[in-house]
């Protein structure tokens, strides 16, 4: 379940990353983010292994609350600071470097081209 997790969260990245690529110059924002373990029913999955108690038990040290953990998606949401800022990973409210995976432009292509395809669209029904 985890690995499932793990590649969702890049899949996000690489198609946030495309998007900004195909929106460049007409106004569209398109960012991606790590807002930090946050505490969420996920960790009811984590099977109980040796690493499952350990981040059970350090889980008050390094995992955010849904509060904290939303702050980054605020400030991308709402700041002047990131007006105008597109193609862009950030994380505790600050730009940073998203994973060698997640900066490969051919996954990025070939994600989008995917989805395009999987919801049936047509190249002229794309808008952007």
């Amino acid at each position: 379940m985890i690995e499932a997790y793990n590649k969702s969260k890049l899949c996000n990245v690489l198609f946030a990353r495309e998007l900004a690529d195909r929106t460049a110059g007409t106004g569209v924002t398109s960012n991606s983010l790590h807002p930090g373990i946050v505490t969420t029913s996920i960790l009811d999955r984590v099977p109980y292994t040796l690493a499952g108690f350990i981040l059970r038990n350090l889980s008050s040290f390094i995992i955010k609350d849904a509060v904290c953990g939303a702050q980054t998606t605020n400030h991308l949401a709402v700041s002047e600071e990131v007006e105008g800022v597109s193609g862009r990973y950030f994380a505790d409210c600050k730009e940073t470097t998203a994973s060698e995976l997640a900066r490969r432009k051919d996954l990025a292509t070939g994600l989008w081209e995917a989805s395009v395809k999987a919801v049936g669209l047509k190249e002229n029904e794309i808008y952007y």
